[in-house]
């Protein structure tokens, strides 16, 4: 299969492969050679880090160096300090150079280093540090300098350094070249991308672009009409060969649309031949036609004057006579159908008069029924009012008579107090009694014993003397205390007398207002039944004016309700005269051969009975049981 076989979109594809073939590899070889220079660059990164570790270790060893001679020559702490700092660089800066390096031989000899730098540190340096702080052991500080060195750990941080800048400078190399390699593909890159992209353009030029335009040229006159023209680029395979075989058939079907027409010609003259054929059968429909429409018009022009005796007798034509004998039938039933309102209408005007004379009656009377109904309301109140006054002045009774039981009550319990009161009274006189009692005898004993002393005072002769008249004296004493005693004692006995009285006196005031109390408890239950008894008549009577109240609502609603019945009774009445004038314009057959019938007149309301208002409400419910049977 030729080139030139194949289709456009497969040539693009062909060309634009082998284009971007050629761009892709040479990308491919200047991304390695970039991926190449970015890894060196990385790489000399890190090694310029492991050794700038190497540099910060060694910087660390000279400023411990340093520091130590400062505090050996001028002895001041500070130096100390930075002896201190500086140690603690020197080993931060090895555990780095230690995670940082890649190689085992450096870090071995950061190892050693480390090593070497701590044996200096512990065997020298912090020795001397220590002789040193002792001005009489200064100079063995200064003596110590030269016993260990770090010449050795210097040499192999020298050695690490150019290790890492050899490395450095192989891969700087190595960057260069990768970049000089980047260079030299993407020029030959991009010369052969440009070639290739010129030879397939040619190509693409000669087997798309010049048979394109000899198509459209072709196009271009078989457009015009020359049906002669040859299409070209026939029997190729791509898409200007499909355009080839499409113009091919529009030439074909140029030639076949010439047969097309001349065959029209020849069918239109025939279809102008049937056209004039049946344009006179149509006119003949016609015809027929606007004989049925003017007897269609004809029979509803007197249906809408109210003619329902119309009907269509012309025979018409048979596509027609359904619809004549519908519109017979239909009239027909229309008669029948208005023929029954009109005889029906008289019916309902009595009917509805009779309906309106009964809801004017049921008005009033209802109306006279809710003014009986709202002055009983009043009178109930009234009532229900001075039952309540009654209720709350017995509650108040009730109130007083429970007070005045509880202050008899309570002065009961005080009668009852004075009565223990009287009785201790008795009690302590009876004590003072005995007490009296016991200082007669004392004063006895005490008189009978100054007797003695003063026998026995008179035996004694001159010396009892002055005891004959002691004893004298308290026997005069003893004498005064027995009549003192006897003096209270009839005191005490006249007071236990009189306390006696005193006690029957209360004893008796107790059992009065013991009586007192009992007979007003018995007050206060009977004023108390005779509250609650007028209580229930008040709500009795309450209920009695809730319920009266109900029926005058109810009563004056059912008024209403008969008011709304009666207008619509009314409006009824009128629309059904306006319904008989309408279908009076109606004439039937049944019309012309009767005469309206007279409308009857209702009958006229009975009269009302006045209800007459007493205070009895049994006459009362009487008389309107009467005027109810009545109606």
């Amino acid at each position: 299969m030729s080139f030139a076989n194949f289709k456009i979109s497969t040539k693009l594809a062909i060309a634009f492969a082998v284009i971007i073939l050629v761009s892709t590899i040479s990308s491919l070889f200047v991304y390695r050679s970039l991926d190449r220079i970015s890894r060196a660059a990385d790489a000399n990164s890190h090694s310029q880090d492991v050794s700038n570790f190497a540099s910060d270790m060694l910087d660390g060893m000279i400023d411990q160096q340093s520091s130590l001679r400062g505090y050996l020559a001028r002895g001041k702490d500070r130096y100390v300090d930075e002896y201190n700092a500086a140690k603690q660089r020197f080993i931060k800066a090895a555990n780095k150079f230690r995670e940082a390096t890649l190689l085992d031989d450096q870090r071995a000899a950061v190892d050693q280093v480390v090593a070497d730098v701590q044996n200096w540190q512990t065997n020298s340096a912090e020795r001397q540090i220590e002789f040193a702080r002792n001005p009489a052991t200064r100079e063995q500080a200064i003596a110590l300098g030269g016993s260990i060195t770090l010449d050795t750990p210097r040499a192999l941080i020298d050695k690490i350094q150019d290790r890492q800048a050899a490395i450095i400078a192989e891969r700087t190399q190595n960057r260069l070249d990768a970049d000089a390699n980047a260079r030299t593909i993407m020029i030959i890159g991009g010369i052969l991308a440009a070639s290739a992209a010129v030879g397939f353009g040619l190509v693409l030029l000669r087997s798309i672009a010049t048979p394109v335009r000899a198509m459209t040229d072709a196009m271009v006159r078989l457009a015009k009409g020359d049906k002669s023209v040859e299409v070209p680029a026939m029997g190729r395979g791509d898409e200007i060969g499909s355009m080839a075989n499409a113009v091919l058939r529009f030439k074909e079907a140029a030639v076949e649309q010439e047969r097309l027409e001349a065959e029209a010609t020849a069918n239109r003259r025939e279809q102008e031949s049937l056209r004039t054929r049946q344009a006179e059968i149509d006119n003949a429909k016609a015809e027929d036609l606007r004989s049925f429409v003017h007897m269609v018009d004809a029979g509803f022009a007197a249906l809408s004057e109210g003619d329902l005796t119309v009907r269509m007798d012309t025979p018409v034509a048979a596509e027609f006579e359904p619809i004549r004998a519908r519109f017979n039938d239909s009239v027909e039933k229309l008669e029948e159908a208005v023929g029954s309102v009109v005889a029906g209408i008289g019916a309902i005007n009595t009917g509805l008069a009779e309906i309106r004379t009964a809801s004017t009656d049921l008005a009033q009377r209802t109306e006279q029924q809710a003014a009986s109904l709202e002055e009983t309301v009043a009178a109930l109140g009234e009532v229900a009012a001075g039952v309540n006054q009654t209720a709350e002045g017995a509650g108040e009774a009730r109130n007083t008579a429970e007070k005045a039981g509880q202050n008899a009550q309570r002065g009961g319990k005080v009668v009852a107090d004075a009565v223990a009161a009287m009785a201790e009274i008795e009690k302590s006189s009876e004590q003072i009694n005995q007490i009296i009692s016991v200082i007669d005898e004392i004063a006895f004993q005490t008189n009978l014993l100054a007797l003695n002393a003063g026998v026995e005072a008179a035996r004694a002769g001159e010396a009892g003397k002055g005891f004959a008249v002691v004893a004298q004296e308290v026997r005069a004493l003893a004498q005064r205390s027995a009549e003192a005693a006897k003096e209270i004692k009839g005191l005490i006995s006249t007071s236990s007398d009189q306390v006696g009285n005193g006690v029957d006196l209360v004893r008796a005031s107790g059992r009065a207002l013991e009586e007192i109390v009992a007979q007003v408890t018995d007050m206060g239950q009977v004023i108390a039944q005779i509250a609650a008894s007028t209580k229930q008549q008040s709500v009795g009577l309450q209920e009695v004016s809730t319920a009266a109240d109900n029926m005058d609502k109810v009563t004056q609603t059912n008024a209403a309700m008969v008011e709304q019945t009666t207008a619509a009774a009314r409006t009824m009445s009128d629309e059904t005269e306006a319904l008989a004038k309408r279908v009076a314009m109606f004439r039937t057959r049944a019309s012309k051969q009767q005469t309206s019938a007279a409308p009857k007149t209702g009958r006229a309301a009975g009269p009302v009975v006045q209800m007459r208002q007493t205070g009895n409400t049994q006459t009362k419910a009487r008389a309107e049981a009467e005027s109810w049977a009545e109606f």
